[in-house]
């Protein structure tokens, strides 16, 4: 089983939820505080609904839900192969569920994300994509590029501005 996934930053929840219920002609299959998801079986599809993570109408992130770890190991595998800075999640909380993913950011910012639902969680989220501890990984990540093309060096900068500025919002919360 494989589908893609597009994460949509939301205002209010419920009213998304309603929506999208209409649309879809389905009820959400996961609806939590603050998160809810649609599974369309034809075409194979996910829509998950997030708060609380950016401003409301805007995507999230883009996904391919895979069919297990070996799928998400193999395609990690593949990308840094190719050059490109990874960043891997391996067995974290996250969307209510247990996940095995993978993350990777394309040349405007646009960030792409494959995983596998190893179970389903009453917790909302572990560690996120977001928050300044992964900034740092893929900061890291893409300085480890050898060889790197302009357009990588270039997302590497992107993603050093990125990892300082989430520092700086953490340390500012705190």
């Amino acid at each position: 089983m494989a589908r893609i996934q597009i994460a949509l930053n939301v205002d209010d929840l419920d009213a998304a939820v309603a929506f999208y219920t209409k649309l879809f002609a389905t009820p959400p299959a996961k609806h939590r505080p603050g998160y809810a998801n649609f599974v369309v079986e034809d075409p194979p599809f996910k829509l998950s609904l997030l708060t609380e993570y950016g401003r409301p109408g805007t995507v999230d992130h883009i996904g391919f839900e895979v069919a297990d770890r070996d799928a998400v190991t193999t395609a990690r595998a593949r990308l840094l192969d190719e050059g490109l800075p990874v960043v891997a999640q391996l067995d974290m909380v996250c969307c209510y569920s247990m996940q095995h993913k993978a993350w990777v950011d394309d040349p405007d910012g646009a960030r792409w994300e494959l995983y596998t639902v190893l179970e389903h969680t009453d917790v909302a989220a572990g560690a996120g994509y977001g928050g300044a501890d992964v900034s740092r990984q893929r900061a890291k990540a893409a300085r480890g590029v050898r060889g790197r093309s302009r357009r990588a060096r270039q997302l590497g900068r992107r993603l050093r501005r990125r990892a300082r500025r989430a520092l700086v919002k953490t340390r500012a919360r705190a």
